[in-house]
């Protein structure tokens, strides 16, 4: 759980995250060299966490893939590390998938199936955008028009407080993770364009 500006464990004593991002969810719906052994290898380097990028597209047109997730997030949660789902590829307002400047209409249903399968698992963390750029704070928070050449043909994002919102309206207390602007590097709107909620 959160509390103030640190995350608490168990315990209620700091919890600190060390791990690695696990890629090839995101592009490939049977993963890459993604086994057991692959995260007790991950472990023994003193990981305690393992983040899983996503592909939203195959969440929702591919049964096998949900499937696939569950089988990756038990390898990891089976070596006692928890596991950051990150959605990183959606779609644009051309149906293009791929790593956008922001989350579409699609990624509420992601995320709220996502949610209602792994709400019961508190080891399970959400992330809910991978690296939005090129939008504005207020597009970034409660969504709007895309209107940057850099993403596409004009769409309609939505904010990262609309999947907080789904998250939590799936009953789901898991904390979230909301990446800043400029690929996540740029934090500073977060004091004027804070989202409102809990455990993020």
């Amino acid at each position: 759980r959160v509390v103030g500006n640190q995350i608490l464990g168990p315990n209620n004593a700091p919890k600190h995250f060390h791990g690695v991002s696990r890629p090839s969810l995101e592009w490939n719906a049977q993963g890459e060299a993604l086994t057991a052994n692959d995260f007790a290898l991950i472990k023994s380097w003193g990981a305690n966490v393992v983040r899983i990028p996503l592909n939203q597209s195959f969440w929702g047109g591919q049964p096998a893939y949900q499937t696939k997730v569950d089988e990756i997030v038990n390898y990891v949660l089976a070596q006692n590390m928890d596991v950051i789902l990150d959605l990183h590829w959606s779609e644009n307002g051309a149906g293009q998938v791929g790593q956008q400047c922001m989350a579409n209409s699609n990624s509420l249903a992601f995320w709220q199936q996502v949610a209602n399968k792994y709400k019961a698992q508190e080891r399970v963390l959400f992330e809910l955008y991978n690296e939005p750029h090129d939008v504005t704070w207020d597009i970034w928070r409660n969504g709007g028009q895309i209107t940057s050449p850099n993403c596409g043909a004009p769409w309609m994002a939505v904010g990262m407080q609309q999947m907080h919102d789904v998250i939590r309206g799936t009953g789901a207390n898991n904390i979230v993770i909301a990446g800043g602007l400029d690929f996540a590097y740029d934090l500073s709107g977060f004091s004027t364009h804070a989202l409102t909620g809990y455990n993020i």
